[in-house]
Formats: C-alpha cells, structure tokens, sequence
C-alpha cells in the first residue's frame, strides 16, 4: 500500500501539534491545580490562625490544631507549583501550625534561596517564629530588615485593647529594639511612669539616645525627654530646640511637627507664654490637620490670660478642623464655666456626648455641672454613666458622697466597698 509523501508529512504534523497541545494543557492544568490547592491550604491556614490567641505566632505545640487538609493542600501545590514562592511559605505555615518548628523554619530557609527577590515573607515568618522560640536578637535582626516596627507597634495596641498588659509591654520593648520610634517610646516610658517606675521610664529614653547619633533630631527628643522626667523644663526646652533646628534631610515635617508640640508643652511649664503660643501657631502651620492638640493649647493660653472670646475663636478652630473631635466642645465648656456662662457650657459638653456618647470627660463635666445646679439625680446618673465597671477611684469616691447626699446608704457602702477593695 502507498502512502503519499505529502499526506505522511501532514499526518506527522497534527501528531506534533497535538502533542504540543497535550503538554500545554497538561501544564495548565497542572498549575490550575496547584494554584487551587495552594487557595485552599491559604484558606485552612487563616482558619487555624484565627483559632489562636497567640500573639505572634501560634505556640510550638504538636496536634494544637488539626490542619491536615492544609497540610496535604500545601504538600500538593509545591509539588505542582515548585516555582511558586506563595506555595513554599504556606507549606512553612502549615508546618509551624503542626507544631513541627524547625521544619517550618527550614521551609522558609529554602523559600528565601529559591526566591531571593520575594523575600519579604519568608524574613517575616522566621522573624516572628524565632522571637516565639525565645531566640530575641535573631529576631529583631530579621525585623528589622522588613521594617517590622509598626506592625509590632499595631500587634502591642492590640494587646493593650483586649487587656493584655503585659504582652503589650513586651511587644513595645520588642518594636523599640527594632526602630527607637518616639511614639513607641512615649507609650513605654509613660506606662513605667504610670506604674511608679520612673527609673525605667528614663531607660526608655536612654537607650533611643544609645542607638541614635548625635547629629540625629530623634537624639535630641530623647535627650528632651530625659530632662522632662527630671522636670528640667530649661534642658529639655534647649534639646528640642536643638532638634527642630535640625535640616529638612534630617528633619522631616511630621518629626518637626512633634517636636513643636513637645517644645509648646515645656514652654507652658515654664509659663513662657508668648515663646508657647508662637510656637504652637508655628506647628499648625506645619500640619494644620496634624492633631487638635495645638488648637486646643493656643485657646487654653488664651484663657489662661483672661482672653475668653480668643480661647473660644481656637476651640471653633479646633471644631472646624476635627468636626468629629468631641474634645473642642469640652475645652469650650470649661472656658464657659470658668466665664460664669452654665448655659453655655452645658450646650458645649451636650454637643460632646452627641459625638461621642460614653466619653468620661465629658459625663463628668456634665455631673459636675448638674451637681452644681443642685440636681443631685442627674449628675449620680451622668457619672454612673462615666464609669459603669466602676473602676475609677474619683469616681467612685464621688458617688459615695453624692448617695449619702442624697439619702441612698445602700449604694453608698456599696461604692465605699468598691473603692476599698480597688483604690486602697
């Protein structure tokens, strides 16, 4: 039988291009599936995470959580996908959610040579897994290289929400090694401060000083800082003088606006009052949105030196710039009661609780101010309002007073009771 050259070639053809289109299909299918596994694995992943109220990571504990199906999902898609850098770190997830640690580190190893161009995540993960493995200064290394702070920072606010104090200090310590922040070391030093620590409040700032240079603005704020808790109101007013000289290089304008505000408060101590609002007026034109707290300082000064309508003119500036700000209102409120003006003061702290219904300042103000008018019913409701745990130690001596004021004995052991147990 004779086959014609011509139709051989042809057949030969659509064998080769059939075979071709296999392979592609194949392939297609092949990635299709491993991406679908990879899906899946991410999904039972973030599922066990949220399980966890670990912190940083979930605790190295085996069988903690049953992810089998994230496991075999993560296996599957390397094997389909082993060019894919996702696979590889849900596979390093997945191990470490096993309780299988050095694994889970290992895969992240070989994620971060496949791939040194997507590193980011890999860092991240060993970052967080060492520092849970207590190895700190791996930790903070690999943290800085992703530039970690303000998640850590994030991580520690969270913490302190949910009523997690202390994992909240470490988490600050923790952001402080990786970047002396000024804002992570305000809320460290503050809280030693509030715990009758004051020695550690000063460690915070020395060790901002340590790791900073000397021609750095950050330097000179710590160095501000450090005399502030001395009430050394002249050496700390000389620093942050010294930093907001610094260059526009050195100095951007978020930094330079912080330090006006820092150098207004010590200039208020100083009751250098023309120099502060100089100074204040100085950091709204820098960041007219920045914050309310300068708008609120300039109409304080102001009262403060008998100007009544020029305090109110900052309070309205305020408003006009924080329209959802209930703390304007208050400051107005209190200008008002200091003016003899109840009526208006009441319309400020009312237009406060519209904005912001549960704020204490406000409550207070406003039982103080009901208190004053002899309406002893409403200001015990607009404080019990103030602090419903009751928690607050002024609040609760208070509202002793105001129950045996008003004939109610029950409640006012029961208030002194709770003051004893919380405030003595």
């Amino acid at each position: 039988m004779h086959i014609p050259l011509k139709g051989l070639h042809r057949a030969r053809t659509w064998v080769a291009v059939l075979v071709v289109v296999y392979i592609v299909a194949a392939l297609h299918l092949s990635t299709l599936a491993g991406t679908l596994l990879l899906n899946l694995a991410c999904r039972e992943i973030v599922r066990s995470y949220l399980r966890t109220d670990d912190v940083m990571a979930p605790a190295c504990v085996r069988d903690r959580y049953s992810i089998d199906s994230a496991a075999a999902y993560a296996v599957q898609s390397t094997r389909l996908l082993p060019g894919n850098h996702r696979a590889w770190l849900s596979l390093g997830r997945v191990r470490w959610l096993q309780g299988e640690c050095q694994t889970a580190l290992t895969t992240w190893r070989t994620s971060l040579d496949r791939f040194p161009h997507q590193s980011l995540w890999p860092r991240f993960e060993l970052a967080r897994s060492l520092y849970v493995l207590g190895e700190r200064d791996k930790a903070v290394s690999l943290f800085k290289e992703v530039e970690a702070v303000g998640y850590l920072y994030g991580l520690a606010r969270i913490r302190d929400q949910v009523g997690d104090p202390e994992t909240a200090r470490q988490l600050y310590e923790l952001a402080l090694d990786v970047e002396p922040l000024p804002g992570v070391a305000d809320v460290l030093a503050a809280r030693y401060a509030q715990q009758g620590e004051p020695e550690l409040a000063a460690q915070v700032w020395q060790r901002v000083i340590a790791a900073t240079m000397v021609d750095q603005p950050v330097h000179w704020l710590a160095m501000g800082q450090l005399a502030a808790l001395k009430d050394d109101w002249l050496a700390a007013r000389q620093a942050y003088e010294h930093a907001a000289a610094a260059p526009d290089h050195l100095c951007d304008v978020y930094l330079r606006y912080d330090l006006h505000l820092r150098l207004g408060r010590v200039l208020v101590k100083m009751e250098d009052l023309p120099d502060a609002l100089e100074v204040y007026h100085n950091a709204i034109a820098l960041r007219p949105r920045g914050s309310v707290e300068p708008y609120i300082a300039m109409g304080d000064i102001e009262l403060r030196q008998g100007n009544y309508q020029a305090a109110v003119d900052w309070y309205d500036r305020a408003i006009a710039a924080f329209p959802g700000d209930p703390w304007p209102d208050i400051a107005a409120g209190d200008a008002a009661i200091e003016f003899d003006d109840p009526a208006e003061a009441e319309r400020r702290y009312q237009t406060a609780l519209a904005l912001s219904p549960d704020h204490f300042l406000a409550l207070v103000r406003m039982a103080w101010l009901r208190y004053r008018q002899g309406k002893r019913s409403e200001a015990i409701v607009y404080l019990e309002r103030a602090d419903p745990t009751s928690r607050n130690c002024g609040v609760l001596n208070w509202l002793e007073e105001w129950y045996r004021e008003t004939g109610d004995m029950e409640r006012a052991h029961q208030s002194a009771a709770k003051y004893a147990n919380h405030c003595r």
